[in-house]
């Protein structure tokens, strides 16, 4: 199998009830990889300015970072908020730890993440979600989303797979979805 960083930095689009008319972007970390060209290496302002810039170019208005301040800094892109505001996105950081699901202790911190993101989402926006990998992490929020606006859990873990193979990596984040409740929006 390919490792994720020695494929050209790329999204995967998800459309589906509930996630607006532009839907989402999925996504790993923007400057993990060379991107386009392939000459600027892991980690570089170079390769993270290419990656915003493709997603920008494709419609993106908002980006939601789900690896943290360390986190970044160790991936080599620490500049990686800024930028993306440079580049006209809306940046927004939920740090959730490598293959788990958020703690307990921020479930309603959660909640609220997904309540702020459907009514963006329904507005218009279209919101890009990355990880490092753009798989466990991101493809947790992903199905989150969906299951709020009303997809049933094992449905929205389906699609999301869909759209993106090998998303949603544990079974701890299986559960997690599973328990997320649908709120019709107000």
């Amino acid at each position: 199998m390919t490792h994720f960083l020695d494929r050209p930095f790329a999204f995967s689009a998800l459309a589906a009830p509930g996630l607006g008319p532009n839907g989402l972007m999925l996504c790993r970390c923007p400057g993990l990889r060379g991107g386009q060209p392939r000459t600027a290496t892991p980690g570089s302002t170079t390769a993270l300015e290419a990656d915003l810039t493709l997603l920008a170019s494709n419609g993106a208005t908002d980006l939601v970072t789900l690896i943290g301040e360390d986190e970044r800094g160790n991936l080599g892109v620490g500049a990686l908020p800024r930028l993306a505001m440079d580049k006209g996105l809306s940046w927004r950081e939920f740090p959730i730890t490598d293959r788990t699901a958020p703690a307990s202790g921020r479930q309603a911190e959660f909640d609220q993440l997904l309540d702020e993101l459907l009514t963006d989402l329904a507005a218009g926006r279209r919101v890009a979600i990355h990880c490092q990998a753009g798989l466990g992490r991101t493809g947790l929020l992903a199905a989150g989303l969906l299951v709020r606006s009303g997809t049933g859990p094992d449905d929205a873990i389906a699609l999301v797979r869909s759209a993106r193979p090998g998303s949603i990596e544990t079974s701890g984040q299986e559960d997690f979805i599973r328990k997320i409740e649908f709120r019709g929006l107000e």
